[in-house]
């Protein structure tokens, strides 16, 4: 078992071509207003027209084959009194105009914008950002996705819409002067937090979810109307009004509405459901932290959001059909999850064996009882109550049972149970041998954030996929007995090498920590400067920082430059070994604004990793 190993999805799941990812972060509206099915004959069109043909999702850079045929016939849903917004697929004409069935023309608006990652501006920021798993902001641009507004007149409700001779189909949603509902009072009294009130300031800069606030009752400040104007189109008919940014407002406002319509047909449906929906979409959660308790939220991203809204929608006037899309969304929900948030960072005093802590999180609105116990231990588990929407950190009793003689492996998986629910996480229960050539430092795995964390997976570094398919090349290393040069031993006689991808634009940092958790023996920081403020040459620098003292530099520390990365050398401390032969550290890597770690995942407010534990005597 390696201690870096987190069961990540595949790979091939993470990685998308880019235009697919463009459609991935368009995904929540293309799914709400191209919903599949619509029922009834059209009547003749007002004026037959000669239109061009219109290929299916052209302007996202989709092929036909990757998106559905039955898109273009999917109903458009527009609430009463909002405008229509939607891709210009949808509604694309020679004359740039739409028609009723009574023959009234309607002028259609082009709009582009460009979906990009929101970056951070300051630290508060960049720790919700990744807790978020990332934000989209929406803006408009002279490049991107190419969008149509239709201004429909108040009277055309309940009318036909054409595009040339194609009738689209158009559901109109009426009744929504209902109000967004609000979550529970426990959690309008967690959405006080100002970490929270972050959160969800940062989402409202994505009309998808920018109605998460009032579910809630926080109020979100907009940005000032001085703010740096839209650059103009180059060509200038492209876009009607290019410093129009108030159409992400109107698209806001468009998902805003739809939300009222889908969530009052549930609660007329069943008020009990409703109400569990809701709380899952404004779903905010205790946790321990150093220094105490820390709220955060746990509530579904837009492409699951988007998921329960289609549903919701489409069977909004089929109460009992409404209801069971209810139950089905509910059940995909996690009700609990789980994480190891330490390897070896405490020993277990009377045999110096790790002793594993385990994070257990109750997603239900219920108190229920939790256990974590390894799959081999024969003593039964230790139950712990556990407050609904609350998290804890659980030990685990230390392996006790003597290593198979014949060397055969051994099951050090922790059985995790909360009420109904359970999972098997692997742990590190033994110190690992380190034999020749060397023990390798597995992959290291991004900051905890929402959809993997309460799925009780982890990430690896990628690519974002929206710039290419490459990923990330992984920090390769390993720990090995070194002589040092001319045969000389260095400190320890212990070194860990690194080889680090090169930075193009950013900083880098590679930490180690050494010793037990929160009370780190020595602590060695190099630092990789980016590639253009140095010489081709030039060299990065690595220090050691001891209890009680200052940083110092890392006497026969090497941090040198090759074409494509850092091979880095960074000598052990005395200080760090600790008998019989033990270390115990953890890998933290810097890259922008990504933080990765190993032998486990942190959250992101996480100021210190947990730790593995080597064994050196065995080499």
């Amino acid at each position: 078992m390696h201690p870096g190993h987190h069961n990540p999805p595949s790979r091939s799941s993470l990685v998308r071509p880019a235009s697919l990812a463009h459609a991935a972060s368009f995904g929540a509206l293309l799914g709400v207003l191209s919903l599949a099915g619509c029922s009834g004959s059209p009547p003749a069109p007002p004026k037959p027209a000669t239109e061009p043909a219109i290929v299916p999702f052209a302007d996202l850079g989709i092929t036909p084959a990757s998106a559905s045929d039955a898109s273009q016939d999917a109903p458009l849903y527009v609430p009463f009194g909002k405008p229509l917004i939607t891709t210009s697929a949808r509604l694309a004409t020679a004359q740039r105009q739409a028609k009723l069935d009574d023959g009234r023309s309607i002028e259609l608006i082009a709009h582009r914008v460009r979906i990009i990652p929101l970056a951070p501006t300051s630290a508060s920021e960049s720790v919700a950002l990744r807790w978020l798993g990332g934000v989209a902001r929406w803006t408009e641009s002279d490049s991107g996705i190419d969008l149509v507004e239709a201004r429909l007149p108040v009277d055309a409700f309940g009318h036909w819409l054409w595009s040339g001779e194609r009738r689209v189909p158009v559901e109109w949603l009426s009744g929504e002067d209902d109000p967004l509902p609000r979550a529970a009072p426990d959690l309008l009294r967690r959405a006080s937090d100002p970490f929270v009130r972050e959160c969800l300031r940062l989402e409202s800069v994505d009309p998808r979810l920018a109605w998460r606030a009032a579910l809630l009752n926080v109020s979100i400040t907009k940005p000032s109307p001085d703010a740096p104007p839209i650059p103009f189109a180059t060509t200038p008919n492209l876009i009607e009004s290019p410093r129009d940014a108030a159409v992400i407002d109107r698209l806001a406002q468009q998902f805003a509405a739809l939300w009222r319509v889908a969530l009052a047909s549930l609660r007329r449906s069943d008020a009990d459901l409703h109400r569990q929906v809701v709380d899952q979409l404004t779903l905010v959660l205790e946790l321990d932290a150093p220094g105490g308790k820390r709220l955060v939220p746990a509530w579904p991203g837009p492409d699951r959001c988007g998921t329960l809204l289609d549903a919701l929608l489409r069977d909004r006037n089929e109460p009992r059909r409404l209801a069971a899309a209810a139950r089905e969304w509910l059940r995909t929900r996690p009700a609990a999850c789980a994480w190891v948030a330490d390897d070896a960072g405490i020993l277990e005093s009377s045999t110096s064996a790790p002793l594993v802590r385990i994070g257990v999180a109750n997603l239900q609105a219920a108190r229920t009882l939790v256990s974590a116990r390894g799959v081999i231990d024969l003593a039964g588990p230790e139950l712990t109550p556990l407050e609904p929407r609350s998290a804890a950190v659980l030990p685990v009793a230390p392996l006790l049972i003597a290593p198979p003689a014949d060397g055969a492996p051994e099951q050090w998986g922790i059985d995790i149970r909360c009420g109904d629910w359970s999972a098997v996480l692997p742990a590190q229960r033994r110190h690992f041998p380190v034999l020749p050539p060397g023990r390798s430092i597995g992959e290291l795995a991004l900051d905890h954030s929402i959809e993997p964390w309460s799925r009780s997976q982890s990430l690896v570094p990628l690519a974002n996929p929206l710039e290419s398919r490459r990923e990330l090349p992984a920090l390769a290393g390993r720990v090995v007995r070194d002589a040092g040069p001319g045969g000389v031993g260095i400190g320890s006689g212990w070194s860990l090498y690194l080889e680090v991808e090169r930075g193009t634009g950013e900083r880098q940092t590679i930490r180690v920590w050494f010793g037990p958790f929160a009370s780190p023996s020595a602590v060695v920081t190099a630092e990789l400067p980016e590639i253009t403020s140095i010489p081709e040459s030039g060299e990065g620098t690595a220090t050691v920082r001891l209890p009680g003292r200052g940083d110092a530099a890392l006497i026969g520390a090497r941090v040198v430059p090759s074409a494509d990365r850092w091979t880095i050398r960074l000598p052990v401390p005395n200080s760090a070994i600790e008998r019989p032969g033990r270390l115990r550290l953890a890998v933290e890597h810097l890259r922008g604004d990504a933080r990765s770690t190993w032998p486990r995942a942190q959250f992101p407010w996480q100021t210190e990793p947990g730790r593995a534990s080597l064994d050196l005597s065995t080499w």
